[in-house]
């Protein structure tokens, strides 16, 4: 699963757009709707133009990306169509990497603003919903919010990030998908670093720790949620489900044991825990006698994070982001 940063499931970049809609400036959407071959950024990425002639994300930079804002900015000043849908391809790019992008460019109208508003009343809620765009043969495209699966006819194209594009039709529809949750568990100088790096390539962090004087939100503003208590009732008690991730970095060995004997039953598909390759050896004998499988036991990362040599607290976060974001781009972790 990719980052959802700058893609229509981003709540910041929609409420940047719907900012810049709502001030009454020509506000210009272009969104990746399908791929073929190598292309920087995949099928949901997105880039808009909004107040001030700024851009917002991307489509992956390069000729690709600089040909999609010239036709933004076209569609802004009334020089160019209002909306397009175009193949970047690679006889018309030359990009080094090959491949071909359909993208789809569209000025926002006055009846967007429901489509707008019911994307972010959608993230207040936590709802689960299908994004829909059709770009017809003439006339402007439309954007939708589904609370079901929209009943479609016709081949369809799938691509990343649970996105379909309907060539006959010109639709791209995409599906709801759960945002896995980070949970870390210790809020000590490691997991302060950390915080803000994971929440900046798009992962949503929630933080534990059974000190109150660490625990608090004011030291972790990009945390969805900071809690005190006991490690092991927290690690119970918590929605830990099979696409989330469980980092362990508490005070002391016997705690980050006790951690990972309680999440690790409820498979979460990354398991990080801080430590040296001796602790490794302990834990590994310790969590084969509590159950957890041979298989989940040879996943779990410990030490946590890439080997780069990282000694301080930004530097192991580094470490431990570059191998979260590969594991993400990779999928599961061990195979049942």
């Amino acid at each position: 699963m990719a980052d959802f940063t700058g893609t229509l499931r981003d709540p910041r970049f929609v409420e940047r757009v719907a900012r810049s809609f709502a001030q009454g400036a020509p506000t210009v959407l272009a969104a990746v709707l399908s791929c073929r071959g190598s292309m920087p950024r995949e099928a949901s990425a997105a880039m808009a133009l909004v107040d001030d002639g700024v851009f917002v994300g991307t489509v992956g930079g390069g000729k690709v990306e600089a040909m999609a804002q010239e036709r933004c900015l076209a569609a802004a000043s009334g020089t160019g169509p209002t909306d397009d849908l175009t193949w970047y391809t690679h006889s018309i790019t030359h990009m080094a990497c090959g491949g071909d992008a359909l993208i789809g460019i569209h000025r926002l109208a006055p009846s967007d603003s429901v489509f707008l508003a019911q994307l972010l009343d959608a993230f207040d809620e936590g709802a689960q919903l299908w994004l829909e765009a059709h770009w017809p043969e003439q006339g402007p495209a439309t954007l939708a919010v589904r609370s079901q699966e929209p009943e479609m006819a016709g081949p369809c194209i799938p691509g990343a990030n649970a996105t379909r594009w309907y060539p006959d039709a010109r639709i791209y529809v995409e599906e709801p998908v759960a945002e896995p949750v980070v949970y870390i568990f210790g809020a000590g100088h490691v997991s302060a670093a950390l915080v803000p790096a994971l929440a900046a390539v798009g992962f949503v962090c929630e933080v534990a720790d059974d000190r109150p004087e660490l625990a608090r939100p004011e030291r972790f503003p990009l945390a969805r949620a900071v809690r005190c208590g006991d490690f092991v009732p927290l690690a119970q008690s918590l929605p830990i489900g099979p696409s989330d991730y469980v980092v362990v970095m508490t005070h002391g060995h016997v705690a980050d044991l006790d951690v990972l004997k309680a999440a690790m039953t409820r498979h979460p598909t990354y398991v990080g825990c801080i430590g040296s390759r001796s602790k490794r050896a302990l834990f590994d004998a310790e969590l084969a006698r509590a159950g957890i499988s041979p298989a989940e036991v040879a996943a779990l990362h410990l030490p946590i994070g890439d080997d780069i040599g990282a000694v301080t607290p930004a530097e192991i976060a580094v470490s431990v982001v570059a191998q979260m974001v590969r594991h993400r781009a990779g999928g599961t972790h061990y195979q049942q």
